[in-house]
């Protein structure tokens, strides 16, 4: 399900990712919440409805990776000067050196 909602997600939408891509980047966040707290509230629920819950929360994982990958992307290309998109990508990958 995760995979079918990504596929159809970035379809549908791909275009408006960029001129909002501050938009996207807070749905992302609130994607993931639910699907945290769909995981947690999974067994509370009886056994033929939590394979609707973990399948609801798997989608919402999925529109979760393509927001956020689509709004990185975004903000990366915008603040690349010149050709150094991996440079970018590069140093917003590194991780924290203390």
């Amino acid at each position: 399900m995760g995979r079918i909602a990504t596929i159809l997600f970035a379809h549908r939408l791909g275009s408006a990712f960029e001129p909002e891509c501050k938009k996207w980047r807070l749905a992302a966040d609130v994607f993931n919440d639910l699907a945290m707290v769909l995981d947690c509230l999974c067994p509370m629920f009886s056994k033929p409805w939590r394979f609707g819950v973990f399948c609801a929360s798997s989608m919402l994982r999925a529109l979760c990776g393509v927001a956020a990958g689509s709004a990185k992307a975004s903000l990366s290309a915008h603040f690349a000067q010149k050709g150094n998109l991996g440079d970018v990508n590069a140093v917003s990958c590194t991780p924290y050196i203390v």
